[in-house]
């Protein structure tokens, strides 16, 4: 289910700049903004078993932490007050958490690299001899049919099975997707 994964990182970061919004204008409830952004991530990413929760639970600690006195030497110097620190902090914090989810992206996008290769290479073997079926819409129906047409050829049986046993359903889904798309004409 790494492409649920996926999603709902892009997701959350695609809010990322209506915070920044938020700090260029001053606005007074950025802090909080963040703080809440952060563990609404959290709860975002925690059904689907992320361990990237609990770094950032860590940096909303950190967040937290500002009111008990903690200050990061990076950021916070004598010459700023508390509440100017505590800002500085939440955008260096964000800035952080943007650097992890963006990392797990790219994780998740190498991952699929190797598989999309061999599903487009699958599909390009099956749809070669015979004409891919053309829908008006995309549904999961139509993609569990074009998946079985994939299996029930003799030479393409191994790769099959392999990209079966690589992927969960969803993602085989997510992928075909993105590939169908890209192969069926588009009608005006």
């Amino acid at each position: 289910m790494e492409s649920v994964l996926k999603e709902t990182i892009i997701a959350r970061l695609m809010l990322l700049p209506q915070l920044s919004d938020k700090y260029l204008a001053q606005d007074p409830s950025y802090v909080m903004d963040v703080a809440l952004w952060l563990k609404q991530t959290e709860q975002k990413l925690e059904p689907l078993r992320c361990p990237l929760v609990s770094t950032l639970a860590s940096l909303r600690g950190l967040l937290e932490a500002c009111d008990d006195g903690y200050q990061d030497d990076r950021i916070m110097n004598s010459s700023r007050s508390k509440r100017k620190g505590k800002r500085a902090l939440a955008a260096s914090l964000l800035t952080r958490a943007d650097t992890i989810l963006n990392a797990e992206l790219q994780r998740i996008d190498s991952n699929f690299a190797e598989v999309n290769e061999k599903l487009a290479q699958l599909i390009a073997l099956v749809f070669a001899n015979q004409p891919l079926p053309i829908v008006q819409n995309i549904t999961s129906a139509y993609l569990n049919s074009i998946w079985k047409t994939l299996g029930e050829h003799q030479e393409t049986k191994s790769m099959y099975l392999y990209l079966q046993a690589r992927i969960s359903a969803t993602d085989r889904r997510y992928l075909l997707s993105h590939l169908l798309i890209n192969m069926i004409p588009e009608t005006d």
